[in-house]
């Protein structure tokens, strides 16, 4: 695999990436001030509330998806046929039995603790009925993780794109239809199943086009193919486990410690902040196949060549993103739901702003590590750090309201990136001055002008309505061009930017 052909895999798996999360976040933004006004701040609370406590049956993932992803990128390139067989059999034998699991929990007990939180008992009903539907969701589409994971190992990225891109319009068209029938919460679980049932469908039509000899059989099940997938899942799951623990805890300390309508509260600035996030993960997500690639190789030389570059580069991406939602996430949040949540949570997006900043200086470290099968300071430090971070927001949310949560995640932010940075300097023989010099400090110096340019503008253009916000936006953005060219990008990439332009 020449290197040539590695940069145009990564470069093509990155904008497809992209291009799904573009839809993604437009989808999105249309739809979630509709869904909010049809159903309401409680009900919304409550829907993000019961999809946290499904989202718990995700733990019994156990970190298996990236084992298989790694796994089959690694048997693919030894041309492992009967290996690659033997691990997809063996995990879909799994995802089938845990789904089947999840389902019963979530039909016969989950309700129950959801109930506790609601006054109305015409609502219990509805909650239990939410329950049944998503339990046989589980139980049918838990499976689509193997499919999903055989699909990225191969690194087709493209054709999952597109799959993904379909669905989420259809979603969309689909959600309208029941809020506008008045069908509510049911409905919403219903839309959630069809479009579930239709993408594990797709899938398996996907995997027999990539992999045509692939058949999935349970005969073929041993102990050593559950060995091969769980010595590296189970590193995976503590730190998975911890991850999505924290992701679905936070809806749940914030409705104790305040109440359901505070839920959608700090929702809608998580939900801003993680769709640059998602943007930063589909942009490096085709990396940790690709590590796993090399590392079977015995390429390091350019794994590291190619953790610096694309470490600067996805740094570069997400800075006008962060710029621009630390400036313009509060009018923004003031017209697309309204003035109370804008207030309530003004603060909170300037935290969680600056702690996926933080968490940018190393956006590759997991990528990395998995794909090398390195993993136990990645699971040491990911799950101290979400423990620690979930303790310190519960005790902070009762002194600083909302905002406590955000605070406890810059300071988790700091403490994790100055574990990992010398961690990985170390693995890859690179010098730690050297890399925060090359890849952090124009980046940084870049962030703090467009920031600082972005809060003189938009206190001079009252940004309240959407035609001034995007005027605002349109010359943030012409300036932001104009700091990368002169302050950013360094005389190499000038010459290689007008080198391609010259070309076309």
């Amino acid at each position: 695999m020449t290197s040539t052909s590695i940069h145009r895999s990564l470069s093509i798996n990155s904008l497809a990436n992209l291009a799904r999360y573009a839809v993604y976040v437009v989808v999105t933004f249309i739809m979630t001030p509709y869904t909010i006004r049809k159903l309401g701040l409680d009900d919304y609370g409550l829907w993000v509330l019961v999809l946290a406590m499904v989202g718990y049956g995700g733990l019994l993932e156990l970190g298996v998806q990236t084992s298989v992803i790694k796994l089959v990128a690694q048997k693919n390139a030894a041309k492992d046929k009967d290996g690659l067989q033997r691990v997809v059999s063996t995990a879909y034998a799994f995802f089938q039995i845990s789904g089947l699991f999840i389902a019963g929990v979530l039909i016969f007990g989950a309700h129950f603790f959801v109930t506790e939180q609601i006054s109305s008992p015409e609502h219990h009903e509805m909650v239990r009925m939410l329950f049944v539907i998503l339990g046989i969701n589980t139980a049918i589409c838990f499976p689509s993780y193997v499919l999903g994971g055989v699909v990225f190992g191969m690194q087709r990225y493209v054709a999952k794109s597109i799959l993904d891109i379909f669905l989420a319009i259809v979603n969309a068209g689909l959600t309208y239809m029941v809020l506008e029938q008045g069908k509510g919460l049911v409905g919403l679980a219903l839309v959630k199943m069809t479009i579930d049932v239709a993408s594990i469908l797709a899938l398996f039509l996907l995997v027999k086009m990539v992999v045509p000899a692939l058949k999935i059989s349970f005969s073929g099940l041993t102990v050593s193919s559950f060995r091969e997938l769980f010595s590296l899942g189970g590193k995976i799951f503590i730190s998975s486990t911890t991850t999505r623990i924290a992701i679905n805890t936070e809806p749940v300390i914030v409705s104790f410690a305040m109440s359901n309508s505070w839920t959608t509260v700090f929702s809608v600035p998580k939900r801003m902040v993680e769709y640059v996030r998602e943007i930063s993960m589909a942009a490096t997500t085709g990396f940790m196949p690709m590590f796993s690639d090399l590392h079977w190789r015995n390429d390091t030389e350019q794994i590291a060549q190619i953790y610096e570059k694309y470490t600067r580069y996805t740094l570069i991406m997400v800075i006008p993103f962060i710029s621009f939602i630390m400036a313009l996430g509060v009018p923004f949040m003031r017209l697309w739901v309204g003035e109370d949540v804008a207030v309530k949570s003004g603060n909170l997006i300037y935290y969680l702003s600056l702690s996926f900043l933080i968490q940018s200086f190393q956006p590759l470290v997991a990528r990395l590590m998995i794909g090398v099968g390195k993993v136990n300071y990645l699971v040491a430090v990911s799950s101290i750090g979400t423990i620690v971070y979930l303790i310190l927001g519960a005790i902070l949310i009762h002194f600083f309201g909302i905002d406590g949560l955000g605070v406890a995640s810059v300071v988790i932010s700091v403490a994790s990136q100055m574990l990992y940075m010398p961690y990985v300097c170390r693995y890859l023989n690179i010098s730690l001055v050297n890399h925060v010099l090359s890849c952090h400090f124009r980046p940084v110096i870049t962030w703090c002008i467009i920031s600082i340019f972005m809060y003189i503008l938009t206190n001079i253009v009252n940004c309240n309505s959407y035609e001034k916000l995007f005027l605002v936006s349109f010359v943030g953005f012409i300036f932001c061009a104009i700091v990368y060219f002169y302050v950013l990008l360094t005389e190499p990439e000038k010459k290689f930017f007008f080198e391609k332009i010259y070309n076309k």
